[in-house]
C-alpha cells in the first residue's frame, strides 16, 4: 500500500480512537456527576472539530485552540482536559502532517495556554492536578512533532520508492537502448547483406540465360557467394553472443567494411590517406551495384583540411554504405544512380540519387522511411552537429548527409 494511504487510514484511526477515548470518560464523568450538560455540549464540539480537521486542519483547531482557553479558564469545565486532551493532540498531529509550522505554532499556543492559566493564574478547577497539566504541556507540542516526523517519514519512504522506480527506469531505457543497437547492427549488417546476396543471384541467373557461364566463372561467384554468407554467419554469431551475454554489442566490428581510425586525442589522421579510403570506398559501392547490373556514378571533390576529428569521417563511411544499401534494395536497375562526396572548408557532405523501383520490384514501403539504418545514421549525424535529409521529385529520390569539421582540442 502506498504511504499516502497509510496515513489517510492511520489518520482515521487516531481521530476514532480519541472519540472513543473521550466519549468512555465524558460518560464515567457523567454519571458520576463531575460535568453538566454545557461541559458535555463543549466537549463534543471539540471532538467534531477533530473530525473536521481531517478536511479543513487549520479553521478547525483556531476553533479549537478558542475552546481550550474557555475550557481551561472557567473551572468548573478544567475537568473536560482529561477527556478531551486526545482530541487535541490528534488534530494537532493531522495539521502538522500537512502544515509543519501552522501545526508547531498550535501546540506550543496551546501548551502555553494551559501553562499560563493554570499554573500562572490559578485557575485549576475542582480537582486540581499540577501532573496532569505537565502531560499535557509537553504533550500538546510533541503531537504537533509526531505529525512533522510522520510526514518526515513518508517522504523519506516515497524518496526511496522515486530512487527504486528511477533505477528500473534505467535499466528499462539501457535494455531498450541495448535491443536498438542489436537491431540497427541486424538491419546494417545482416539484412543489407541479404538483399545485395540475393540481388546478385538474381542477376546472375538473368544473364546465365542469356549467356551461359564458364565452369571457372561459376567457381569465381560460389566463392564470393560463400564468402559472403560466411560474413553474415559470423555477424549472426556475434549477435548471439551479445544476446546470451550482457555485453554490449559494437556494430563497428562486424562490419563489411572496415576502415583505420586514429586516436583522436593524437593527431588528425593524414587527409591525403583519408581522402584515398574515401575513393577507395566509393569505388568499392559503385563495383557491387555494377555487379548486379546497376548504373552507378561516384565523385568526391574538395579537399580535407589539415586539422579535423577523424569521427567525422566515421559517419561519412557509414553514410556511403547505408546509402549503397539503400539503393540497392530500392533503386530501379534501368536508371543510372549517383553517390558522391563534397568537401568544403567548413563540411563534408555524401548524397545519393536513384529513381525508386515503385512497383518494379517487390519491397515494403520501408523504402520512402529508410527504415531502421536511415534512423540510426539521422541520430548519429545530429550528434556530431550535422543533418540527414531527404529529397523527392517524383520518383527520384535523393539523400544529404552533411557533417560539419571539428577540429582536435577545440
Amino acid at each position: 500500500m502506498p504511504n499516502d494511504a497509510v496515513w489517510q487510514v492511520a489518520r482515521i484511526i487516531a481521530v476514532a480512537a480519541s472519540y472513543g477515548y473521550g466519549i468512555v470518560l465524558l460518560a464515567a464523568d457523567q454519571i458520576v456527576g463531575t460535568i453538566d450538560w454545557i461541559g458535555c455540549i463543549l466537549a463534543a464540539a471539540v471532538m467534531a472539530l477533530c473530525i473536521i480537521t481531517l478536511r479543513f486542519p487549520v479553521t478547525a483547531i483556531s476553533m479549537q485552540t478558542t475552546l481550550l482557553i474557555g475550557i481551561n479558564a472557567i473551572p468548573a469545565l478544567s475537568p473536560l482536559m482529561l477527556p478531551l486532551f486526545p482530541s487535541f493532540a490528534t488534530a494537532l498531529m493531522v495539521l502538522s502532517y500537512r502544515f509543519s509550522l501552522p501545526g508547531i505554532a498550535l501546540g506550543i499556543a496551546q501548551s502555553v495556554i494551559v501553562i499560563i492559566i493554570h499554573d500562572m493564574l490559578g485557575m485549576t478547577g475542582v480537582n486540581p492536578s499540577h501532573a496532569l497539566d505537565m502531560i499535557i504541556a509537553v504533550a500538546l507540542p510533541a503531537a504537533s512533532y509526531l505529525g512533522i516526523g510522520l510526514h518526515w517519514r513518508n517522504d523519506v519512504a516515497n524518496m526511496r520508492r522515486m530512487s527504486r522506480e528511477l533505477e528500473r527506469q534505467r535499466e528499462i531505457n539501457a535494455e531498450r537502448q541495448r535491443r536498438e543497437t542489436i537491431a540497427a547492427t541486424l538491419h546494417d549488417q545482416v539484412t543489407n547483406r541479404l538483399a545485395y546476396q540475393v540481388l546478385r543471384m538474381q542477376h546472375d541467373l538473368q544473364a546465365w540465360q542469356e549467356r551461359p557461364a564458364q565452369p571457372d566463372q561459376y567457381r569465381a561467384e560460389i566463392i564470393q557467394l560463400a564468402d559472403i554468407s560466411q560474413e553474415l554467419l559470423k555477424i549472426v554469431r556475434s549477435t548471439i553472443d551479445v544476446l546470451s551475454s550482457e555485453t554490449p554489442i559494437n556494430a563497428d566490428s562486424t562490419g563489411r567494411n572496415s576502415f583505420s581510425k586514429t586516436d583522436a586525442s593524437l593527431a588528425s589522421p593524414d587527409p591525403d590517406t583519408e581522402m584515398e579510403m574515401f575513393v577507395a570506398h566509393l569505388a568499392q559501392s559503385e563495383e557491387e551495384m555494377r555487379n548486379i547490373g546497376f548504373t552507378i556514378s561516384t565523385s568526391i571533390t574538395g579537399n580535407m583540411p589539415q586539422n579535423y576529428d577523424p569521427m567525422t569521417l566515421d559517419i561519412i563511411h557509414a553514410g556511403i554504405d547505408e546509402f549503397t544499401s539503400n539503393m540497392i534494395k530500392y533503386a530501379d536497375q534501368n536508371d543510372a544512380c549517383s553517390l558522391g562526396i563534397t568537401i568544403t572548408p567548413t563540411d563534408i557532405t555524401v548524397a545519393s540519387s536513384n529513381a525508386d523501383a515503385g512497383s518494379t520490384r517487390t519491397h515494403t514501403t520501408r523504402s520512402f522511411t529508410g527504415g531502421r539504418g536511415l534512423s540510426r545514421l539521422d541520430r548519429t549525424a545530429a550528434a556530431a552537429g550535422g543533418t540527414l535529409s531527404r529529397e523527392r521529385h517524383g520518383p527520384i529520390q535523393a539523400f544529404h548527409l552533411r557533417v560539419p569539421w571539428h577540429q582536435l582540442g577545440k
